[in-house]
């Protein structure tokens, strides 16, 4: 991929951020440009964006997916924050509503950013394969899907197909020797 296919593909990507619920008080929302006048791919706080940022100008996959998804029914928002559970990220559909479908990413905090870019990259797979499935419009639609599709890691609702798996191992080569981190 050459350096203005990089380019385009990371303002496709680039999200508008007009309302920012998980900003903290007091933090100022994060500034970005966008030539999509209706992103489905967002970033609820500072650390999501500089890691969907990195992820996309690092790793083609990642461009793809994201891209792949502004094309899809979903609605993604990518938060990054710590959360009490010991894994490094999950997706969750939230809601589904008026044909679109909302869907959780979040990612554990802290880590490095280079583990938060593959973490994300995983994620997105899995947000791409609840995309191709319209079946899937709440918890227990989801439940039903992973299953079919995957398994079930260690009890207690989280799931896993190996395409979430290998597509995160690529992005970890992909972004090991980038350097637009």
């Amino acid at each position: 991929m050459t350096s203005r296919h990089i380019g385009a593909a990371v303002m496709a990507a680039t999200l508008t951020l007009a309302a920012l619920p998980h900003v903290a008080a007091g933090e100022e929302a994060p500034k970005t440009a966008s030539t999509v006048s209706n992103p489905r791919v967002r970033a609820f706080d500072r650390t999501a964006l500089q890691v969907l940022e990195a992820a996309v100008a690092c790793s083609p996959t990642v461009a793809r997916m994201v891209t792949d998804l502004q094309a899809s029914d979903l609605v993604v928002g990518i938060e990054a924050r710590p959360f009490p559970t010991k894994v490094d990220g999950e997706t969750r559909i939230v809601a589904a509503a008026g044909g679109v479908r909302h869907v959780r990413i979040r990612l554990q905090t802290p880590n490095t950013k280079q583990d938060l870019m593959w973490v994300l990259g995983h994620e997105l797979h899995h947000a791409t394969e609840m995309a191709g499935a319209p079946d899937v419009r709440d918890e227990a639609s989801q439940r039903v899907f992973c299953l079919r599709t995957g398994w079930e890691r260690d009890g207690g609702g989280r799931y896993e197909t190996q395409g979430a798996v290998d597509a995160g191992r690529l992005v970890a080569r992909e972004v090991a020797g980038c350097r637009a981190r």
